[in-house]
């Protein structure tokens, strides 16, 4: 801005305590390396992967012995609120939990890395906030075996998603956390490949088409209260 005092921003440049600002960052494709560039892609490629699922289910979610809900749960990074007041309403059975994940591709060596631009979802199996249902993580991963599809798997020290409050909602919910690798997420500068978009929702669709009443009844935490 180059401003010289409080007064000179508030006063001659109008902007107030607390006034939103948005990065003025376009979405962009490169042909040749498969990446998408954009700002907040933790977790706006998230919520593409589930309109993407929704709308190449829409003529088979009939058939499905189970209601599907998609929510894009907001504030995630501030409380986890929009996933608290959602798993309250729609008080599901289990959830799969998309989300933008940070990938470590430039700072670690490959034996090291669990979330690489081009890999494959990444299927998490803990962090700060859960950790993930077995059995659930076993269907995606008979899931992506059939399909062919390549995957990740990570166990992070820290970090959390939606995850945490909705594993503690409806007297406990089975969860899975399916990644989308993100480099330098949370900046207004993210890459992902949308190899790893096309494969998350391909591998979110085989997992539902294959899901059971039998597998879901089999998750019911609430039996054992």
């Amino acid at each position: 801005m180059g401003a010289t005092s409080r007064k000179q921003v508030i006063d001659d440049l109008k902007i107030a305590v607390g006034q939103p600002i948005v990065p003025a960052t376009r979405f962009s494709y490169n042909e040749v390396t498969h990446t998408i560039l954009a700002k907040g892609f933790d977790n706006r490629i998230g919520t593409a992967c589930a309109v993407a699922i929704m709308r190449d289910l829409e003529d088979e979610v009939d058939s499905f012995p189970f209601n599907l809900v998609a929510a894009p749960a907001a504030q995630e990074e501030v409380g986890t609120r929009g996933a608290t007041l959602t798993v309250r309403r729609v008080q599901p059975n289990l959830a799969v939990i998309l989300e933008g994940t940070p990938s470590d591709d430039f700072t670690n060596p490959d034996p090291l890395l669990q979330g690489k631009l081009g890999s494959g979802p990444q299927i998490r199996h803990r962090d700060n906030s859960y950790v993930a249902n077995t059995a659930l993580i076993d269907l995606f991963n008979q899931a992506a075996q059939a399909e062919n599809i390549p995957t990740q798997h990570a166990v992070r020290e820290g970090g959390g998603t939606n995850a945490g409050p909705i594993s503690l909602g409806n007297l406990g919910t089975p969860c899975a956390t399916i990644g989308i690798p993100s480099r330098y997420a949370h900046t207004n500068a993210c890459f992902c490949s949308y190899d790893d978009f096309h494969a998350t929702v391909e591998l979110t669709k085989a997992f539902l088409r294959r899901l059971t009443l039998e597998d879901i009844q089999s998750f019911d935490l609430k039996t054992f209260h």
